[in-house]
């Protein structure tokens, strides 16, 4: 992660540092082998899902878990993907459809 160095004119006596976005990063198991569809930007983990939008096209859709653990994003996930074989998807009718999210 880089660092971007700002100065206000003050003779460079008072740089802050911050920091730039923090990028998604593959979430690794125990075995450090990555877990299939599961990302981590900051401390917050996400499901990347592919799911079908109310025009009937499909889209990667990355959903924010409240998750603070990976076995709890796991289990998380697992539950997403249920819903949506099941086309229940953050509460959609059988129709198949998700609202954009």
């Amino acid at each position: 992660m880089s660092k971007v160095i700002k100065t206000s004119g003050c003779a460079d006596n008072c740089a802050e540092t911050t920091n730039e976005s923090t990028p998604f990063v593959k979430v690794l198991d125990g075995r450090k082998q990555p877990i299939r569809n599961l990302w981590q930007r900051g401390k917050t983990f996400y499901a990347r899902l592919s799911v079908t939008t109310q025009s009937g096209s499909k889209s990667d859709k990355r959903i924010a878990l409240n998750a603070t653990t990976v076995t709890d994003a796991k289990s998380e996930l697992a539950k997403l993907r249920l819903q949506r074989n099941q086309n229940t998807l953050n509460g959609c009718p059988a129709s198949g459809a998700v609202p954009s999210c």
